[in-house]
């Protein structure tokens, strides 16, 4: 979505997530050691996920990278998608690089799907997240590419 540019892609996310902690979800959970947050779970309550803000795209041309127009493409093909029934939307979720692999997400996405009184839903583009997700109860409803890239829309409950 934010192109090749690695140091562009940290920016541009590091902005979209800012402006998200800003009102955070109610159902967050974290894992901090000596003050810095290790690990994140949140969940956006039903009726609140972009799926429910945004207006589905309909088949169209993809947007170039760097085009600005990238972002709400991405964020139509989610809403296209979206769980028609209340549901909580998942994410962000994320661990510090250097503590993954230790359970870190695991735990902090059992007790964050323990706290949900509806089904949860979400979207990836990394194969690496869909075993994850799998193990943890998850299901792939759909799968399609975009930007020359798979994202799959996965579900539990």
């Amino acid at each position: 979505m934010f192109g090749e540019e690695p140091l562009e892609r940290f920016f541009r996310m590091q902005l979209l997530w800012t402006a998200f902690f800003r009102n955070p979800p109610q159902a967050t959970r974290g894992v901090f050691y000596q003050g810095c947050m290790l690990g994140v779970a949140s969940a956006a309550s039903p009726g609140q996920c972009i799926g429910h803000r945004l207006k589905p795209v309909q088949d169209s041309d993809e947007p170039p990278a760097g085009d600005p127009a990238r972002q709400a493409y991405l964020q139509g093909i989610y809403a296209r998608h979206d769980l028609p029934e209340a549901h909580h939307h998942i994410g962000p979720v994320a661990v510090e690089p250097n503590f993954q692999g230790r359970g870190i997400g695991s735990a902090l996405m059992r007790g964050l799907v323990a706290s949900l009184d509806a089904p949860s839903w979400f979207e990836t583009d990394t194969e690496l997240n869909v075993r994850f997700y799998t193990a943890l109860g998850y299901t792939v409803v759909h799968k399609e590419d975009v930007f020359g890239l798979p994202l799959w829309f996965m579900r539990r409950g």
